[in-house]
């Protein structure tokens, strides 16, 4: 007959292990085997941590005396989560380190917020002013300071699965294109720059223009260099101009068909980039407008 050993304050162990301790630490300062104190947890009806939360844990510093506060209200602590609070002021305001805060969170059933989640839900509990002041903190830091191109072209990379800075009308434009048989991709990447809607049968590369800010300021100062770029890569770049004056019409739409079927013929030759209006007529190009070369 096996011998049974005795912990006699095995309830507090296990609360010391609920608050975030690990099993091999409890049964070392115990003095007993892990597989023995693991077996009486087990009995006790404790259910043990998986490899992935023990190694969550052990990414943060467990400070003693955090096992005096797991008499804290664990529904308390999931409110606060879900009404915007992060772990780590949560633990803050109730002196104890992040790993308790954690496992209640997920013992509750709760799956913990991601770095980008986390800083929408900071972003949405924070004033205008702050924000305001947060943004400037944050371009002061990167200010003078130059991105390498392997960091740019993951940066564009991004952008184009994420589909972000994709207006309507770059919608309209693709779904006037599918409408005549030609698929496209919004916001393609290409290399450190982002095109509005790039062609998949031929290496046709519209953008469109449709406030001001175009024929100015930094925007007028990297248009050169960026449509060089399209253009020494093998695109043929084609600008619509879009107002209100001058809307996105089907007539625009069949000068980039034209251009694509030219480009597939073999015969188009890349010279500059073709500017438009949104009627399809061709756009003067001046000191007004696109004084760039194009």
């Amino acid at each position: 007959m096996s011998r049974v050993v005795l912990i006699p304050n095995l309830h507090d162990l296990i609360r010391r292990y609920l608050a975030g301790e690990s099993l091999q630490a409890l049964a070392k300062a115990q003095g007993v085997i892990y597989a023995t104190l693991r077996n009486r947890f087990l009995q006790a009806g404790v259910c043990l941590r998986n490899i992935a939360e023990a190694g969550r844990l052990r990414a943060v510093q467990f400070q003693p005396g955090d096992h005096d506060l797991v008499n804290l209200d664990d529904w308390a602590i999931v409110a606060r989560y879900r009404a915007g609070e992060s772990e780590q002021a949560i633990a803050k305001s109730l002196g104890v380190t992040r790993p308790p805060i954690r496992l209640r969170l997920l013992r509750n059933g709760i799956k913990p917020r991601g770095r980008g989640k986390a800083g929408r839900v900071r972003a949405s509990r924070m004033t205008p002013e702050e924000r305001r002041r947060q943004a400037l903190a944050a371009n002061a830091s990167v200010r003078g300071s130059r991105k390498s191109l392997e960091f740019r072209c993951k940066v564009a990379r991004g952008r184009e699965r994420g589909q972000r800075n994709v207006s309507p009308t770059d919608r309209d434009c693709a779904g006037m294109l599918a409408a005549l048989g030609y698929t496209s991709t919004l916001s393609k990447a290409v290399g450190p720059y982002n095109v509005d809607v790039a062609l998949d049968a031929a290496p046709v590369a519209v953008e469109i223009f449709g406030g001001c800010w175009h024929s100015g300021g930094s925007h007028a100062v990297r248009h050169r260099k960026r449509f060089d770029y399209l253009i020494d890569a093998g695109w043929f770049p084609i600008i619509i101009w879009v107002t209100g004056q001058y809307p996105l019409q089907a007539s625009a739409i069949d000068k980039v068909v034209a251009l694509a079927e030219l480009v597939r013929s073999g015969k188009a030759k890349r010279r500059k980039e073709q500017v438009i209006w949104g009627n399809g007529h061709p756009c003067a190009v001046g000191k007004r407008k696109l004084d760039y070369g194009a």
